[in-house]
């Protein structure tokens, strides 16, 4: 599950992104090192949906053996599916 994890990578934009999912239903992502959205999340199924600031938006998260996650957006059609890390704790500075 992605409560109390950071989850960082680079955007299907090419731009780094790191967000932190709190154990409180509560998120919180950096793109580019800057604070860009905030707000609550939660678990429907496989599925993460993530709501703030009139956003709405689900994600399907696949754990890999190696510690890795690919993160797959579940809205429209033609999702690109972006890589990250996942570590324990808010390792975003936000």
């Amino acid at each position: 599950m992605v409560a109390g994890q950071s989850f960082s990578g680079t955007a299907v934009s090419g731009e780094p992104f790191c967000t932190y999912y709190g154990t409180d239903g509560s998120f919180a992502t950096a793109i580019s090192g800057s604070l860009q959205r905030s707000g609550t999340w939660s678990a429907d199924g496989q599925a993460i949906c993530l709501t703030g600031g009139g956003y709405s938006n689900c994600s399907q998260f696949d754990f890999l053996p190696t510690g890795g996650v690919t993160i797959t957006d579940l809205e429209g059609s033609g999702a690109f599916p972006v890589s990250a890390s996942a570590t324990a704790g808010n390792t975003c500075g936000v």
